[in-house]
């Protein structure tokens, strides 16, 4: 628990200090080092599940040369991530053994893994250089941590019911609870500082936020019970890997993109 908290302290000034004044190249690195080294964990996830034979050099630059597209271009090209997605997919089936069904099966990690990872990501980079969007980022991640921080002090003081328990034994529909109750709380506060929209669409936001948010984890849940790993890596002291991290956020920070920015809400 002390080295959670440690790292915490250590991470968040870094991290405010990136989102809000770090210029767009630097934007770009920490990005594909999210991107890069997700990618590895998950990677090392699939080997797991497939006994050694799931990690994918391809994938990995694959996944870094679309988040430099989506940096030149400045949008998200939805073809080009398809695209690069099925030639994984079929790259993978091609070079695996020959029994189909194995090789289609991992295939679809690996496809899985670029759309999961590298894809959610590159808002990042559109949010950093859309109008107000360094706001943007630093409100979706406080609402992030707010709901994983206080999910897990609900769950421990108060959790009954679990949310999941085939998946994710410790989560509780108490803990998320008051982890969405923290996260709306948190948005409203943070939109009375630095006001960004309305306050019925804050609380809209936080909520969704917070949905996906769950969704997320529990999708990196399944991924580490079917390896059999109780974290993605331990490149974070009392975190865990990276993907470990971030899995809340992958699910919900395109969606947030699309309402905050491409839809005004």
């Amino acid at each position: 628990m002390l080295k959670r908290v440690a790292t915490a302290f250590l991470l968040i000034p870094l991290v405010l200090v990136v989102v809000l004044f770090a210029p767009r190249l630097i934007i770009l690195a920490v990005v594909a080092a999210l991107t890069l080294l997700a990618l590895m964990e998950y990677n090392r996830i699939t080997a797991r599940i497939f006994d050694g034979k799931g990690f994918s050099l391809l994938a990995l630059i694959i996944g870094l040369l679309l988040t430099l597209c989506v940096y030149i271009t400045g949008e998200v090209i939805s073809a080009v991530f398809l695209m690069a997605a099925l030639f994984i997919f079929l790259f993978t089936a091609l070079s695996a053994p020959a029994d189909m069904r194995s090789s289609v099966q991992e295939a679809a990690f690996k496809t899985a893994g670029l759309i999961y990872i590298s894809l959610p990501l590159s808002y990042f980079i559109l949010l950093a250089d859309a109008p107000r969007g360094r706001l943007w980022i630093l409100f979706f991640l406080i609402v992030i941590w707010c709901n994983d921080s206080l999910a897990y002090v609900f769950g421990r003081a108060f959790g009954r019911h679990k949310l999941c328990p085939s998946i994710s034994p410790g989560k509780t529909i108490e803990g998320a609870l008051g982890g969405l109750l923290s996260g709306v709380v948190a948005a409203l506060v943070f939109n009375a500082l630095s006001p960004l929209t309305g306050y019925g669409a804050v609380v809209l936001l936080a909520l969704i936020t917070g949905c996906l948010g769950i969704a997320g984890d529990l999708f990196e849940s399944i991924l580490k019970r079917g390896a059999g790993v109780k974290d993605s890596g331990t490149l974070l002291p009392g975190h865990g890997g990276i993907l470990d991290r971030i899995d809340s956020l992958l699910f919900s920070l395109p969606v947030i993109y699309i309402l905050a920015i491409s839809l005004k809400i």
